[in-house]
């Protein structure tokens, strides 16, 4: 008998190591909620208290989506939990004997690099989209400026330079006067090309003025992107929808009070279904497929994330398609501060926005 109780502590010990030496997190709680094991990487990842042991869930996780999927009330298999800033893949597997259901097992693996690397794929390949719509723009239009030179038409050939290069002056100047801080509005122009390959018109509307210079660039610019991406989605979608004739539109609204900055985004597209509007900003929530392979569903939730560590908000509502609206507190200098209204220093070396195809 002793030497089968040794054996079987051996083997206890062994599985104990085999637990805590896993890298993935391993949370175990049975049919009461209450936490019968936890391995290093969930201790840490979850700041599980030293007596852990036989507490109630629900007592030491915080309030939302990665308690819902702890405890199953979000179903499902590879969810996306963003915790922090990790982006999480859970899965909830039940344990029983017999016909008995005894509890739970919930394993996390941090996919927070391999995420990262995908987003920033698709960053890249979202440059390179707006880079080929420019290189197409301008190629049909030197096709055709070629085309009036080899027919004579030597005057219309001056007109239709002279139109082209006043209306893209127009644009950005219209952009550097209603937006002071130059990247931001170098973000709006790249997305109105993106938007145009697309078919989509991207429009900023005139009521929009940022004169104060932005101290909160990255943010703003993540969720102005992650917004206008998103909507450029939605108003592709629904311009293909309604045909070959169909044109999608966006509208940007900037609107500045005292140092807050509300924006709007518009689009044409299906709009967003009542019982979706809170479901929208989770983490892997998202009805589109990813060309990349990057999992989706990351931009709204970004977004919401960012607005909320700033103590802001972020809604969305329906008019003719989705209005996303978001107000972001605190982001502007204030009047004094900023000194007269105008574009922000080129060298502020404010890092470059963090975008998520959503």
């Amino acid at each position: 008998m002793r030497r089968e109780l040794s054996e079987i502590a051996a083997l206890l010990q062994e599985r104990e190591a085999m637990l805590h030496g896993i890298r993935e997190a391993v949370l175990g709680y049975d049919s009461d909620e209450r936490v019968l094991l936890a391995n290093d990487a969930a201790r840490s990842l979850l700041q599980l208290p030293p007596s852990f042991l036989r507490k109630q869930l629900r007592e030491m996780l915080p309030a939302g989506r990665l308690a819902d999927v702890v405890t199953g009330e979000v179903t499902g298999s590879d969810l996306l939990v963003l915790h922090g800033d990790q982006v999480l893949v859970a899965n909830r597997m039940p344990i029983t004997r017999g016909n008995q259901q005894l509890g739970w097992v919930v394993t996390f693996q941090d996919r927070t690099e391999s995420e990262a690397l995908k987003r920033a794929l698709a960053e890249a390949t979202g440059v390179a989209d707006t880079l080929r719509a420019q290189s197409h723009e301008f190629a049909n239009r030197l096709h055709t400026l070629v085309g009036l030179v080899e027919l004579g038409h030597y005057a219309e050939a001056v007109q239709f330079v002279t139109d082209v290069s006043a209306a893209r002056g127009e644009l950005t100047e219209q952009l550097v006067a209603a937006i002071g801080e130059p990247k931001l509005a170098a973000l709006i122009l790249a997305k109105v090309s993106l938007a145009d390959e697309r078919d989509v018109m991207l429009r900023v509307m005139p009521d929009s003025h940022v004169g104060q210079r932005i101290t909160a660039v990255r943010e703003v610019l993540t969720v102005v992107g992650n917004l206008i991406d998103n909507a450029i989605d939605a108003a592709s979608s629904g311009a293909s929808q309604a045909g070959a004739a169909g044109v999608g539109t966006v509208e940007l609204t900037l609107v500045v009070a005292e140092s807050d900055l509300l924006i709007r985004v518009r689009d044409s597209g299906p709009g967003v279904p009542h019982d979706m509007r809170e479901q929208i900003f989770m983490d892997g929530v998202t009805t589109k497929s990813s060309v990349t392979g990057a999992r989706r569903g990351l931009g709204l939730a970004l977004v919401r994330q960012v607005v909320a560590a700033m103590g802001g908000m972020v809604s969305v509502g329906n008019d003719g398609g989705a209005v996303f609206t978001a107000v972001l507190p605190g982001c502007l200098a204030s009047n004094d501060a900023a000194g007269p209204a105008g574009p922000a220093p080129a060298d502020s070396g404010v890092p470059q926005p963090r975008q998520v195809t959503s």
